[in-house]
């Protein structure tokens, strides 16, 4: 790893930087430096909570029958 990133203001500076969540994902898989801060800012971007329960196992979380913006246990 660079010198440099281990200065925050740096890798702060590179993550703000980073144009959309793919770019996000990528840094983060990239170095060890980039982990944190770039999955803060995925995390202050998620839209709701389904991107979350869609990592759920399918045997936890079921759809309901009567709509898609409700989650059943099977």
């Amino acid at each position: 790893m660079h010198p440099c990133l281990n200065i925050d203001e740096v890798v702060q500076n590179i993550v703000g930087h980073a144009g959309n969540n793919s770019t996000l994902h990528s840094l983060a898989l990239a170095c060890r430096a980039f982990v944190e801060p770039a999955n803060d800012r995925l995390w202050v971007h998620l839209k709701g909570l389904k991107p979350l329960v869609n990592c759920l196992p399918d045997y936890l979380v079921g759809t309901s029958q009567t709509s898609d913006n409700v989650l059943v246990s099977p």
